[in-house]
């Protein structure tokens, strides 16, 4: 059966070795970046979405690197590569195998980020999609925010209308006041509050080891470990 897929391989790459630049064409690496291949003349023909689907698809069968079947969904389906379903097919695979974002070497999760992060900013540029990248922009998160804030007033409206509410600003001074505001920490990432001044200076002359203020980032990381 490698036998046939070596074949259909070798009539598409021969039968467009010498194809030029055409609108909306995928570029193809005969040896892929993942075996050391450059995007250079000799390396790059110009292939349709199906034809790339299917250059990978073929390597995949004949060589057995998951890489190319990865490679072949991704350009399989839609102007964008994959469908919704075919996302999350996708991504349950990729986790599954540890690949990509999913791996378990920190150096390619972290340029993986960094890929999808660029993608989605250039699909915000083009089309303004408003993707992960747009609500981490400024303007993404005044937006979010705004949409938060009209999500949440008929909530607190019905809740004012029940219960009264912190809405009530003399209800929020008076709960205010009595909220303990005056911190201590061990030095060891524990933190406790008083109310008043002259409670958290009793209990400072009988703690010499507590301080006044809270656990600083260190402290607070050396608790959890």
């Amino acid at each position: 059966m490698k036998a046939i897929y070596q074949k259909v391989y070798n009539d598409i790459i021969n039968g467009v070795i010498n194809r030029d630049w055409f609108e909306g064409c995928h570029k193809h690496r005969i040896i892929p970046g993942y075996l050391g291949g450059l995007y250079e003349e000799t390396n790059v023909i110009f292939l349709t979405q199906k034809e790339h689907s299917l250059i990978h698809f073929l390597r995949w069968k004949i060589f057995g690197d998951s890489r190319d079947k990865r490679a072949y969904k991704m350009v399989g389906v839609g102007a964008s590569g994959l469908s919704y379903q075919d996302r999350i097919e996708h991504g349950v695979w990729c986790h599954q195998n540890k690949i990509g974002f999913h791996s378990t070497d920190e150096e390619t999760r972290r340029k993986w980020s960094l890929k999808g992060v660029d993608s989605q900013k250039q699909r915000f540029i083009e089309n303004g999609d408003k993707n992960f990248y747009y609500w981490s922009t400024p303007e993404g998160r005044k937006e979010r925010a705004s949409l938060g804030g009209k999500a949440s007033y008929g909530k607190n409206d019905l809740f004012i209308k029940q219960q009264c509410s912190f809405k009530d600003k003399n209800h929020a001074s008076e709960a205010g006041k009595k909220s303990a505001k005056k911190p201590v920490t061990d030095g060891n990432g524990t933190l406790k509050k008083f109310h008043t001044e002259t409670e958290r200076e009793e209990f400072l002359l009988h703690n010499p080891k507590w301080r006044k203020g809270c656990p600083t980032k260190k402290e607070r990381l050396a608790s959890v470990k």
